[in-house]
């Protein structure tokens, strides 16, 4: 757990270089994908799971609109159905009035 929270602490910066400067699509695609492998191997530990987890949503979330290839990764990752993916990127991205509200906290 203290190697996750450490590999954690490290992405953080590196992400928000990336969404302040959307430069490095192989950068993103690596880490993302490491984030999700690293999940699928460590995920039967419930400390791991929830960091994992965390960061990859993170991930997702914040660089996803700079980023098209991550909607690749998973599908190729998480094998997920580009229907289920294409309605949480819809979710995900559409401005709604509740994320208007959080953006301006």
């Amino acid at each position: 757990t203290t190697l996750v929270r450490s590999a954690a602490f490290v992405c953080w910066p590196l992400l928000k270089h990336l969404m302040l400067e959307p430069r490095c699509p192989d950068i993103v695609t690596n880490c993302f994908t490491m984030t999700l492998k690293g999940l699928q191997k460590q995920g039967v530990h419930k400390l791991i799971i929830d960091a994992h987890l965390h960061l990859a949503f993170e991930i997702y979330k914040s660089l996803r609109p700079h980023y098209t290839e991550l909607k690749d990764v998973m599908k190729q990752v998480l094998l997920i159905p580009s229907e289920d993916l294409n309605k949480f990127d819809e979710t995900l991205l559409s401005p709604t009035v509740d994320n208007l509200d959080r953006k301006s906290t």
